[in-house]
């Protein structure tokens, strides 16, 4: 259990109802993540993420080039918590409350079809 991982997306056609001088087609925004987990104690796993958002999409939909996701989450026996934010500021054409911390309780079930 753990390890280290890197991750490269490219967004392909995402938009439909694109606005005049935007082009989100094929590899015109991109999102690249570090994440490494750990068990730390009787199979409980303690994660961390960073990510990197940036291009056409990052800017129409937050108002910037580019920004900064982290998180820190610990697991266990399907149950997770976790904490995120970002590096925006409440910006972006929707000012969503980009720069409020996030708290995220989960529950998660394994089954086979």
């Amino acid at each position: 259990m753990g390890g280290l991982s890197l991750t490269l997306s490219l967004l392909a056609h995402t938009e439909a109802d694109e606005a005049d001088g935007q082009d989100f087609g094929f590899g015109k925004a991109t999102y690249t993540s570090l994440d490494y987990s750990t068990e730390i104690l009787n199979g409980t796993e303690l994660g961390f993420h960073v990510g990197y958002h940036e291009g056409d999409f990052a800017e129409a939909f937050n108002g910037v080039e580019g920004y900064v996701d982290y998180g820190v989450s610990i697991a266990k026996d399907g149950f997770s918590f976790a904490i995120t934010g970002t590096d925006l500021d409440d910006a972006g054409p929707d000012a969503l409350d980009n720069d409020e911390l996030k708290f995220t309780v989960g529950y998660s079930v394994d089954f086979t079809l």
